[in-house]
């Protein structure tokens, strides 16, 4: 989908006009297919939705769909959001960089960073907002996190490549051995930042 619904949708329409054995997929964002999804069962094509929610769960199942193969998006997160907090001793400001507000495996990892965080009073949310799984604007976001906060000492990150990409703007603002980060995935680079002490944790299913 090139990261955009738009076209995702458009390129889904266009399989919904030809014959399959199966149709697998992994939606941008949940409910923006349905109506090709629903036209692709309808053909009698079987239909394995990964990662995200094509629609709600009993409507899917309405549907058709045959299966659903996705990880554990809350606990991912918990796991990774523990070690951050624990880095930063329970107290202090953190930000969580998001993917795609529509994306259900993201709403999972907000949910799993909240589940954290409001267990600790003195740790302080000072940003929650989507990058769209962008590194480029991950980046800036953090450019603009750190000049409002520069005692900044947590960061939470839907993917791996927006966790690597904020670090190099943390690192930049001579801010690495303060701020502990995070992020999910388990992508190489990812698994050797923390092995090198750059990022607390990465995580995967």
């Amino acid at each position: 989908g090139e990261q955009s619904n738009q076209t995702q949708r458009k390129k889904i329409d266009q399989v919904a006009t030809q014959e399959w054995y199966f149709v697998a997929m992994q939606p941008g964002s949940i409910c923006i297919l349905v109506d090709p999804i629903s036209q692709i069962i309808a053909n009698g094509i079987p239909v394995i939705d990964m990662d995200t929610l094509i629609a709600p769960l009993d409507e899917m199942w309405d549907m058709g769909v045959v299966t659903l193969i996705a990880p554990d998006n809350v606990t991912l997160a918990e796991a990774v959001v523990s070690k951050i907090v624990e880095k930063m001793g329970y107290s202090g400001k953190i930000a969580r960089t998001g993917g795609v507000e529509g994306h259900t495996g993201a709403q999972g990892r907000q949910q799993g960073f909240w589940n954290i965080v409001n267990q600790y009073p003195d740790i302080e949310v000072v940003d929650d907002q989507p990058a769209d799984w962008s590194a480029e604007r991950s980046a800036q976001l953090w450019e603009t996190i750190i000049n409002r906060h520069p005692d900044i000492k947590g960061g939470f990150f839907d993917n791996d490549d927006m966790a690597l990409s904020a670090r190099r703007v943390i690192e930049g603002a001579g801010l690495l051995d303060q701020v502990a980060i995070g992020g999910v995935d388990a992508m190489p680079p990812a698994i050797e930042a923390v092995g090198r002490g750059e990022m607390v944790a990465t995580a995967r299913n």
